[in-house]
């Protein structure tokens, strides 16, 4: 089916008016693609934009034309006496067309924003979506961001690794301007912009995009062409992961005192004020933002990066470790309403590609007894969780 199929799903899902054959339709062609996944993104945000635009704007056709053709001098027919008012509906077609016209503009307006990353040089980017939505900041980095997780776009040159700012031969970067262009002003090779590996050093810059304050959740796929510099993922208070070929998991809540860092493929290097590490393929690094105390362990076997293709996998896992799991997956908030107890409950299933919140919190009840209430799209409650006998 042709994209303004499911572009038409996207616009009943916002309307609540999707049944359950056409969300699981939706849901299948959102998980086929990058691209169908941030399409859907963009016309949420456009929707949101324009929702209200009703309640907030009240239009009369009448009145707007007649103040038209006096400012421009256009001959009016004379009113006719006892002419019938005009119905309200005529009113409300002119609004809807106009509603229309605003939600059309706006949604390819976004579209061709994003689709060329034209804007400031810092934009926050927020996944408020139920599920996983990825990025392509540039031809080295693709991150996708779990729900309730945030970063900004920050701008960026990449350069060849032929270009040292310790030399005086070098102070000058590809499109000759000085090199220490970074927000730090320390003139080193963090801050990138990717030219091809054929480039030379003549070949001119171009603004790009890299991760700053990064919080939540984010699988990175980063892949830097051969013979440029390291791109740099800021995550916040002084602290960045520094890499040219890697895939890894990032774990920086708010709430939580740590960080996290799963390395899948290839290697990076962490630094943190004067703690400058090495995390390799396999390795899985822990570090207390508070005390700036760290260890680095093997990956546990309970894999960390399934989520980011829709996967999320439950083996023995604590009952309270599994709601803060499934708060973070579909981007929900889940609370106790009693005195309910969670010690002493483990929880085991694997929810593949496509499982909704429904899913996840039925297959959950089924195996420890509980009562579980929806309260709107995001919103849990949770009471009478039964003792295990």
């Amino acid at each position: 089916m042709n994209k303004d199929f499911y572009i038409s799903l996207i616009t009943k899902k916002l309307s609540n008016e999707l049944n359950a054959a056409e969300l699981k339709d939706l849901s299948t062609w959102l998980s086929e693609s990058k691209a169908n996944a941030i399409t859907s993104g963009q016309f949420k945000q456009t929707w949101d934009l324009t929702k209200d635009y009703k309640s907030s704007v009240s239009f009369d056709a009448g009145t707007a034309f007649q103040s038209f053709a006096k400012k421009y001098e256009i001959p009016t027919t004379t009113k006719v006496a006892n002419t019938k008012p005009k119905s309200k509906l005529g009113v409300k077609k002119y609004i809807l067309l106009f509603s229309l016209l605003m939600l059309t503009s706006a949604f390819i307006g976004a579209l061709i924003f994003n689709s060329v990353f034209k804007g400031s040089d810092s934009n926050s980017i927020a996944n408020n979506e139920m599920h996983a939505q990825t990025f392509a900041l540039n031809d080295a980095i693709n991150v996708t961001v779990a729900p309730n997780s945030r970063f900004e776009k920050g701008v960026y040159t990449i350069q060849r690794k032929d270009i040292s700012t310790g030399n005086d031969n070098a102070e000058q970067n590809l499109n000759g301007s000085n090199a220490n262009t970074n927000s730090g002003g320390s003139g080193d090779s963090f801050n990138t912009n990717l030219v091809s590996q054929d480039s030379n050093a003549s070949t001119s810059n171009m603004s790009d995009y890299t991760v700053e304050n990064f919080y939540g959740q984010g699988y990175f796929d980063v892949n830097v062409p051969a013979g440029m510099q390291a791109a740099k993922i800021e995550i916040e208070d002084n602290r960045y992961i520094e890499t040219e070929n890697a895939t890894f998991n990032l774990q920086n809540y708010e709430e939580d005192d740590f960080s996290v860092i799963d390395v899948q493929t290839g290697s990076i290097k962490f630094v943190a004020g004067e703690n400058i590490l090495n995390i390799t393929e396999g390795q899985r690094l822990i570090y207390n933002e508070m005390s700036g105390n760290y260890k680095t362990v093997k990956l546990p076997e309970l894999n960390p990066f399934k989520w980011h293709k829709g996967v999320i996998v439950f083996d023995n896992t604590p009952l309270e470790e599994a709601f803060s799991m499934i708060e973070r997956f579909y981007g929900v908030d889940i609370n106790i309403t009693d005195d309910s107890s969670l010690d002493d409950h483990n929880f085991t299933v694997t929810l593949y590609k496509g499982s909704t919140v429904n899913d996840c919190l039925e297959l959950l009840s089924e195996s420890i007894p509980m009562k579980i209430e929806r309260v709107g799209d995001r919103d849990i409650e949770v009471s009478d969780v039964k003792k295990r006998k």
